[in-house]
């Protein structure tokens, strides 16, 4: 769950972690962590997806992302100003 989906890059507030094996629901709080490379989530035909991509690209090709979608807290994102 995030604060705004369609930002950027959402601040998240809960990740919901499925088991349907164990037909459990696990909640975790994530309050303060960024949601980084929101286009891999984004269907194919989705409005938004190429202005995503661009973004999350950016992102890493400035450093301030990984490959792997680990970038700053929400709290250091906020002061990048870029989402």
């Amino acid at each position: 769950w995030c604060e705004d989906a369609q930002a950027r890059a959402p601040l998240m507030r809960e990740l919901a972690d499925v088991e349907l094996t164990k037909l459990r629901v696990r909640r975790r709080d994530r309050r303060g962590r960024v949601l980084y490379g929101r286009a891999a989530l984004l269907p194919p035909d989705h409005p938004d997806k190429a202005a995503q991509l661009t973004f999350d690209e950016a992102m890493v090709e400035r450093g301030h992302v990984t490959a792997s979608g680990d970038g700053p807290d929400a709290e250091a994102f906020l002061r990048l100003k870029l989402g």
